[in-house]
């Protein structure tokens, strides 16, 4: 049995798509966009400058201001919610728990395309 998550962001709202040569999928605790949210980012092309700085791959970032290139050990989908599992070096730079769930039950019918966008950002 997976262990339980850390912490739950009970979405509200998600988004999930492409803005400007970046995927981005997106969730939120309210509609308005106040309150926690964590935002999932791939731009489709890398300069070199991206390679050097070693920002040459995803980008998590939350409302508190926190962001981390790479880190996440994988997506566990589930019913009504996702498990987000963070390498150790990730979720202190995020200052989120080892597993963050993100609880899709308000948004059901557009959680199937937010999990699958998330999940090909992080690859």
């Amino acid at each position: 049995m997976p262990a339980e998550p850390g912490l739950l962001l009970d979405a509200r709202d998600v988004f999930s798509g492409e803005d400007g040569g970046v995927l981005i999928a997106m969730a939120g605790e309210n509609l308005d966009g106040s309150g926690a949210w964590i935002d999932f980012q791939l731009a489709l092309e890398f300069t070199e400058q991206d390679t050097r700085l070693e920002m040459d791959t995803y980008c998590v970032a939350t409302h508190e201001g926190h962001t981390h290139y790479g880190g996440i050990e994988r997506v566990e989908p589930g019913d009504g919610y996702v498990d987000v599992l963070f390498r150790p070096a990730a979720a202190a730079k995020l200052q989120l728990p080892p597993r963050l769930r993100i609880g899709l039950g308000h948004v059901a019918s557009r959680a199937p395309e937010f999990v699958a966008l998330l999940q090909r950002i992080v690859g």
